[in-house]
């Protein structure tokens, strides 16, 4: 018995402004025909912003929760934005402050069937400046501390799955140091 799953070639369905959904035709072992999809999407930076021994994070708006909710400042890369000028662009955007320095922390790219790369970066050395949201944004900025955070995690205050996971890979990061 073949032990392979051979699969077609991934073709469009859908596009949209965020948005591109795929699929492919397979063949499993078995002889069975199965159709997978992918969706895709711009890239994301994160930032955890570290002034004076606390972490910057805001809270959004989110429309589709229809509330304000504890957020990462970060966003979508603009058209070929390296991750680097994305999450220093994002992170001026959101809170008013770049970062002079920046670590990259971790990468992700998402599930099996969703292509959404992520990347997740510590900024220090901050220069506070303006200012610039989007029309569509509403953002409070707050400063707290890694165990603060930690705490908003296991109360369930972040429900994002990747703010969450990008949390605890900080929080790593930092308690080694």
């Amino acid at each position: 018995m073949k032990h392979h799953v051979k699969v077609g070639k991934f073709k469009q369905v859908f596009k949209g402004k965020i948005f591109t959904i795929s699929q492919a035709k397979a063949i499993m072992p078995s002889g069975k025909v199965h159709i997978y999809e992918m969706a895709k999407r711009m890239p994301v930076a994160m930032v955890f912003a570290l002034d004076k021994g606390k972490i910057i994070i805001t809270k959004e708006y989110r429309f589709n929760e229809k509330r304000f909710m504890w957020w990462i400042p970060g966003g979508f890369f603009d058209e070929k934005e390296k991750p680097e000028d994305a999450a220093r662009r994002e992170l001026l955007e959101e809170t008013g402050y770049y970062a002079k320095k920046l670590k990259l922390l971790a990468h992700t790219k998402g599930s099996t069937i969703e292509d959404f790369p992520y990347y997740y970066f510590l900024a220090t050395d901050l220069e506070k400046r303006k200012k610039h949201l989007d029309d569509s944004e509403e953002i409070r900025v707050y400063h707290k501390t890694l165990d603060e955070i930690f705490e908003m995690v296991l109360k369930g205050e972040f429900t994002h799955e990747r703010h969450v996971f990008a949390i605890m890979r900080l929080y790593g990061y930092l308690k080694k140091k």
